[in-house]
């Protein structure tokens, strides 16, 4: 399950901004932009809400959180929750300060031997502070003046809130404050966020250095405020394997320029990992800061003091890849998740087929593959030249890994033994590819019902060998893709493999062709490539429509094979000519055979290269047409 965390911090609301309130609906309209599912989205205030005038203050911020949770009710039925910590500016300074900063000054000798009563006074500033965290925020497992914890079972993340401010003063001075470190353990499978307003050169020396190493053992992010800059750094302990990755918040509302406010969230997934986007308002609206956000998820780092295994970002990039240099006027590299729609599936002798796949209902999309349960320890996917069998194969290995198990990616085209001396050399390479060398042998200690396999390219017709490996590596993980070709005999070799009493337990699936509306889905797809907003979106819609009847048309009459590669051929064709408009009012085929010409002879091309070849052919195409010669 996914959780969308909205970071705000430093909003210095008051009586004399309620204006600022009524951007509370851009804030969540822009930070589901790009969001297509979520089961929980969460609102985090790092501090400094009010602006030093509590109560009056705090209603202000209410308002302004009350709308934000009204909206993402809207947009989602879901109910937000709100979680907050306390900054300076969430201090209420006007009374008589005497008696408490008398308190202050005793304190900050031992601070962390301050009393119940003296801790009591000292806090006092952020009565209003606790009375909204009481109204709006959600039931702790813990809580008191330094902080709170809250614990999310269903997206399996704690958060710890730290009060930073419980000693701050009108004056604010770094090297002055304090916050206790959290006694808590670590638990397995949830993430810890911790939140703290004040980052650490503003807590006593001594202080920061041992917040900054228990967060680090026991957190997965920091969430941070105060000096108005946005700014993400990891943090790595090379000794004890220990990690953390912090985030500082911009400024929602700077008090002396209401045009400079930004905001950042964060995507969750637990296995996955997490993905930072940051938004700054202009002309109106909160639009995509890309110089502050990613497009690919982060790997947890580990933490906690114990093993994490996780997919590496160089594994996360190779699964992402899109297996060709697609080009795209709004983003430099195009992933594999920027483009791939799943395609539909038809399993291989069902006990009804009458032919009609609809009638017999035998079409499932083909995310159903990445299911845990429901599925035999084998699964064989085959499909033609072109049908992105690959491509399904990666798409799969990201889903599993979402969905709490660990996958392995190889292609049997690598395998030169299927000995078990030749195929653990092979696994050890995928679990480095994927993992990183250093969890090699963690990887290896896992339950084989928490791994997975996936072998690209397998051959059925040549598989005397590799049947034996199989066994053998069927011992080793939970369950076994297999992606073969549908090449000419292999419908009995699918057949005879189905049969063997060693894998009596397993299913073969068919990717079926492109449709219609699957074609529809990849157009539209990679228009938004770039979009990080809804406007626009009819637009697109209308665009993606009339560039398919181009493209229908196209492979109406077999000019081209009906595959997505071509389909997106087309469209990073359209792209190079910069004018999408005019391809799709032209309705030319023309720039749809020079694609198919380009993209073989890179591929083939190996004197000159594919520019020359292009020029010498369309000067060859010029003598034919002047010599009334019919190519072919």
């Amino acid at each position: 399950m996914s959780l969308l965390l909205i970071h705000l911090t430093d909003a210095h609301l008051d009586e004399d901004s309620i204006d600022f309130v009524s951007r509370a609906e851009a804030i969540v309209d822009s930070a589901l932009s790009p969001i297509v599912e979520v089961s929980e989205v969460h609102v985090v205030f790092s501090g400094d809400m009010a602006n030093k005038r509590a109560p009056e203050d705090f209603q202000v911020v209410r308002d302004l959180l009350k709308r934000v949770k009204a909206r993402v009710h809207e947009r989602l039925g879901i109910e937000a929750a709100i979680l907050v910590s306390a900054g300076n500016h969430d201090c209420d300074f006007s009374g008589d300060q005497t008696v408490r900063d008398a308190l202050l000054s005793v304190a900050r000798n031992k601070p962390h031997e301050m009393s119940p009563l003296i801790l009591e006074q000292i806090a006092k500033p952020l009565d209003s502070f606790f009375d909204l965290q009481r109204d709006l925020g959600p039931t702790f497992m813990s809580a008191d003046k330094w902080g709170a914890v809250a614990e999310f079972p269903d997206v399996a993340v704690r958060y710890v809130l730290l009060n930073s401010s419980v000693m701050s003063t009108i004056r604010e001075d770094p090297g002055k404050l304090f916050v206790p470190l959290p006694e808590l353990d670590s638990k397995d499978g949830m993430k810890t966020f911790l939140v703290m307003h004040h980052p650490y050169g503003w807590l006593m020396p001594d202080n920061a250095r041992e917040l900054a190493q228990h967060a680090s053992m026991l957190g997965d992010l920091f969430l941070m405020g105060h000096e108005h800059e946005l700014w993400a750094q990891q943090v790595n302990d090379i000794y004890d394997d220990s990690a953390i990755t912090y985030l500082r918040g911009h400024a929602l509302r700077d008090s002396s320029d209401s045009q400079n406010s930004a905001f950042q969230t964060v995507l969750v997934d637990r296995k996955l990992g997490f993905l930072p986007r940051s938004y700054r308002w202009k002309d109106g609206a909160y639009e995509a800061w890309v110089e502050k956000s990613r497009d690919e998820y982060l790997p947890w780092p580990v933490s906690n003091g114990s093993r994490k295994i996780s997919i590496s970002t160089e594994g996360l990039r190779y699964l992402n890849s899109a297996g060709a240099n697609y080009t795209h006027r709004r983003k430099e590299v195009v992933t594999l998740q920027d483009i791939f729609v799943w395609p539909n599936l038809k399993r291989v002798n069902p006990e009804k087929d009458t032919g009609n796949i609809v009638a017999d209902g035998l079409a499932e999309k083909g995310d159903a593959l990445a299911e845990l349960t429901g599925l035999p320890a084998v699964c064989v996917v085959k499909g033609g030249e072109q049908s992105g069998k690959s491509a399904l194969a990666k798409m799969l290995a990201i889903q599993l890994s979402k969905r709490g198990v660990y996958p392995l990616l190889l292609n049997a085209a690598t395998i030169t033994s299927w000995r078990p001396s030749g195929l653990e050399d092979r696994v050890d390479g995928a679990i480095d590819l994927l993992y990183g060398k250093r969890w090699r042998a963690e990887y290896k200690k896992l339950d084989p019902k928490e791994k997975v396999l996936l072998i690209d390219d397998f051959d059925l017709l040549h598989s005397d060998g590799c049947l034996q490996g199989l066994r053998a590596l069927r011992q080793q993980f939970g369950r076994i893709y297999l992606v073969i070709d549908s090449n000419p005999g292999m419908e009995l070799a699918l057949s005879e493999f189905l049969s063997d009493e060693n894998f009596v337990d397993s299913a073969a699936f068919e990717i079926l062709p492109s449709t219609h509306h699957h074609r529809l889905e990849i157009i539209e797809r990679w228009l938004m490539i770039g979009n990080e907003t809804s406007h626009g979106l009819e637009e697109i819609k209308l665009t993606a429509v009339k560039l398919l009847k181009i493209v229908d048309e196209t492979l109406g009459r077999n000019l081209i094979p009906a595959a997505p590669v071509f389909v997106l051929i087309i469209l990073q064709r359209a792209e190079l000519a910069q004018d999408l408009s005019t391809v799709v009012k032209s309705g030319s085929h023309g720039f749809l055979y020079e694609s198919l010409i380009t993209q073989a002879l890179s591929g083939r091309v190996s004197l000159c290269n594919a520019i020359t070849s292009m020029t010498y052919l369309t000067a060859l195409a010029s003598l034919f047409e002047l010599g009334n010669v019919q190519g072919g």
